[in-house]
């Protein structure tokens, strides 16, 4: 029995372990992710400021197709600059969104475990108070056990006698009475 309780005590604190784990793997991750997650904010901003400066330049260019054709030529360039740029953009808000949906995901998976770590606990404890009283119990009944034999008291009253000694140089007590007392 003694063998269980520590075995249980040993899962308990096994899954008190896994969970500290998972936790701390969770922070780390969250920690993670946010340093992703402001590197991605960071880079959206700068490429809204880089689609504004295009934006203007775009528009300084439109002013300059009354120009000759070399300045067409230019217009064009800069268009196919900010298309990139707004493609650009659109990429990094889709990677935003994506990790924005993994870390509730993720978050959702990590909480599930977690409350499972914490029913496997709860049961455990539950097992372990189960034990506890049943090593109560045992323990009553032991010593209402030995209540009642100090209670009959069971003794041995020797009577001194003669005592006659042995080959192997013990000695024989032949006046031994035995007797309850009530």
């Amino acid at each position: 029995m003694k063998r269980d309780l520590q075995a249980v005590e040993k899962d308990i604190m096994e899954a008190e372990v896994a969970r500290n784990g998972w936790e701390e793997k969770s922070w780390d991750l969250d920690t993670m992710i946010g340093h992703k997650f402001k590197k991605l904010e960071a880079l959206s901003i700068k490429c809204n400021q880089a689609l504004r400066s295009s934006m203007s330049k775009l528009e300084e260019l439109i002013s300059l197709q009354q120009q000759p054709v070399e300045n067409a030529a230019k217009i064009e360039a800069k268009r196919n600059r900010v298309a990139t740029l707004q493609s650009n953009c659109d990429e990094v808000e889709a990677r935003v969104n994506y990790l924005k949906q993994e870390t509730q995901n993720y978050t959702s998976r990590c909480a599930s475990e977690a409350k499972k770590l914490v029913e496997d606990v709860e049961i455990e404890t539950h097992s372990v108070d189960v034990v506890e009283r049943e090593v109560a119990d045992v323990l009553e009944g032991v010593g209402q056990t030995i209540s009642q034999v100090n209670h009959l008291g069971c003794l041995a009253n020797v009577t001194v006698g003669t005592t006659i000694p042995l080959e192997d140089g013990g000695l024989v007590f032949p006046g031994i009475i035995w007797a309850h007392r009530v």
